[in-house]
């Protein structure tokens, strides 16, 4: 059955200004953390994934994409989120960063 509305968090763990940064603890909680607690509060968006490498033991939804291991390979963060959207049918999806950085 094809989503109505599917969310992307795009969380790349391994940058050279600062790896790790979704990891970070704010508040006693994650950055990545926080990020999903308010995505999943919109009710508009039908399925939330985090498109990273790490996410499956953060209890989150996790779609790789390719560039993972070598995150290079996707130049923008757009291009990551075609790729991961191409891998779930959704009618309408959202970009939604982990922070303002890219």
């Amino acid at each position: 059955m094809k989503l109505r509305t599917l969310g992307v968090i795009s969380c790349p763990l391994r940058r050279q200004r600062f790896p790790g940064k979704p990891l970070t603890m704010i508040a006693g909680k994650p950055l990545i953390q926080h990020v999903y607690e308010q995505v999943a509060k919109a009710t508009q968006i039908n399925k939330i994934v985090v498109a990273t490498e790490d996410a499956h033991r953060k209890g989150c939804e996790s779609v790789r994409r390719r560039g993972d291991d070598d995150f290079p390979s996707c130049a923008t963060g757009t291009d990551g989120l075609a790729e991961v959207s191409r891998q779930l049918e959704s009618e309408f999806v959202v970009n939604i960063r982990v922070d303002e950085n890219r």
